[in-house]
């Protein structure tokens, strides 16, 4: 191979390990969103401290941060929608009104983009504190109701399969690209 087509193998390698990298980050993002809804309406079907069993302090402590923030913010939506509600009940024929109630639609849009973006931060977070522990040590424990901890338990399992899928085709693309240099 001659230098021109070494360079172009390198970065063609290059570009592949980013998109790989991102393709993992997106999956661990993904993650976080099926896994912070799983644990929520786990938590609220359940009368006990679920997350003193399921996952370890430090996995508690950052769904509880992010389940605060979430709670925030759709505390902030409901009270737009019910503002918009009323702009466009009682005031839909007023002049430039529309304005006002598009300006709302943005807001609300904006608020679902930003509670999409912390439970996928949460799942970023949350998939390192798990990426290690096994059915029965670490920070995870079985300790809830079958049906429960099945579904958490099946979510992080195609999570880890998912990214040790990825990270494998990572390293080989970078195993590839260490014999082009070599």
């Amino acid at each position: 191979m001659g230098l021109f087509e070494n360079v172009v193998h390198r970065v063609q390698l290059t570009g592949e390990a980013l998109l790989v990298s991102r393709e993992i980050k997106a999956r661990k993002q993904l993650f976080g969103v099926e896994c912070f809804d799983l644990l929520r309406t786990t938590r609220q079907k359940s009368r006990m401290n679920f997350f003193m069993h399921i996952i370890d302090v430090s996995g508690a402590e950052n769904f509880l941060q992010c389940e605060e923030d979430i709670h925030q913010l759709e505390e902030q939506k409901i009270a737009k929608e019910v503002k918009l509600n009323e702009l466009e009940e009682g005031q839909g024929s007023r002049p430039g009104n529309w304005i006002v109630v598009e300006r709302m639609h943005r807001e609300l849009s904006s608020l679902e983009r930003k509670i999409r973006t912390r439970k996928e931060r949460f799942g970023l977070e949350f998939f390192d504190s798990i990426r290690t522990a096994s059915y029965n040590d670490g920070p995870i424990r079985m300790k809830v109701s079958k049906a429960k901890g099945f579904a958490l338990m099946n979510c992080i399992q195609r999570v880890r399969i998912d990214v040790w899928a990825l990270e494998n085709r990572q390293q080989l693309r970078d195993e590839d690209a260490c014999l082009g240099e070599c």
